[in-house]
């Protein structure tokens, strides 16, 4: 038995370690992964190029996936980055990168994707 059988879901950052163990599972259990990452190339591991601090980008792929399934059935903001180092070897600019894309990047996804999940 597939838990999720025609489920389609959204999985951002596709193409980590992780996104792409997400994505796995979601084939595995009979679900549809539609999986974006900010880099690699449209084919085999990524549906769509996703900046997910870009809202003009989560639009892009929303209307992507309504128009090729119809609907979004489950949504994985499993983008995000990390900064090594220090406070005092931190800037203001490295700060801002790492909270757009680990907190602006999920509540765009949850704004843009809830009228189509």
């Amino acid at each position: 038995m597939h838990r999720l059988d025609g489920h389609v879901v959204l999985v951002t950052g596709a193409s980590g370690t992780l996104g792409r163990e997400i994505s796995n599972a979601v084939l595995r259990e009979g679900g549809i992964a539609f999986r974006t990452d900010h880099r690699g190339e449209v084919g085999e591991n990524i549906d769509h190029l996703h900046d997910v601090t870009k809202e003009d980008d989560w639009w892009t792929v929303i209307k992507a996936i309504e128009k090729r399934f119809g609907r979004l059935d489950g949504l994985v903001n499993n983008a995000g980055i990390l900064h090594m180092g220090s406070i005092e070897n931190t800037s203001l600019a490295d700060w801002r990168r790492v909270m757009s894309v680990n907190t602006d990047g999920v509540f765009l996804g949850c704004h843009c994707a809830w009228d189509l999940l």
